[in-house]
């Protein structure tokens, strides 16, 4: 519930929120007759919850790992979000600042794609849905789309939004529909406050 009260939730366990729900069960409707082979989510309860919820109607099991989680922001998980990324976004490198016990964008970069690489080499051919929080998924996009760290990180994106990418065997997106949000009403439209 931490997005409703702006805190910096990385690697902290928060569960959805009364919106979230709402949010993911609105996802799921739009996704219900698509085909789909497999599910990724992070192992943290606010993305394994909104997964299980679009998994529900495939009758499919969510496959979930800590290498799918948030970036990691150390000291500052639970502070206040849009306090962070205001001081970080004044950084004369802000995609470097690693936070104490934390990860920088650029670690964050590295590890979505470790990630996302090898799903896709264990999956080829099949339909993937992967539940992604906002950092890792910008990067994970930025990834596919053969963007840089900075410009992975301004890629808007807004909670329970659809992203639809056709990517080839080398890891590459050949077509794109990002942040797509029509299935969701005015009101379960979330502000992003985190792109740098």
């Amino acid at each position: 519930m931490g997005n409703n009260d702006d805190l910096l939730q990385g690697h902290k366990n928060g569960l959805l929120s009364p919106k979230g729900y709402e949010q993911a069960e609105n996802l799921a409707r739009t996704l219900q007759n698509e085909k789909v082979d497999v599910i990724y989510s992070s192992d943290l309860a606010r993305g394994f919850e909104t997964a299980q919820i679009i998994a529900k109607p495939h009758g499919i099991s969510v496959q979930k790992t800590p290498e799918a989680r948030e970036r990691c922001f150390g000291i500052f998980e639970g502070t206040s979000r849009t306090q962070f990324y205001r001081t970080e976004r004044n950084l004369p490198n802000p995609y470097e600042n690693r936070p104490e016990k934390g990860e920088s964008f650029n670690d964050l970069y590295k590890r979505a794609k470790k990630f996302i690489l090898s799903i896709i080499s264990l999956h080829l051919g099949q339909t993937i849905f992967l539940v992604a929080h906002g950092d890792f998924g910008r990067m994970c996009l930025g990834i596919l789309m053969d963007k840089k760290v900075d410009e992975a990180a301004q890629i808007y994106q807004t909670n329970a939004c659809l992203n639809i990418l056709e990517v080839d065997k080398n890891g590459r997106a050949t077509s794109c529909i990002l942040n797509q949000t029509s299935h969701l009403p005015k009101k379960l439209v979330s502000v992003n406050k985190s792109a740098l």
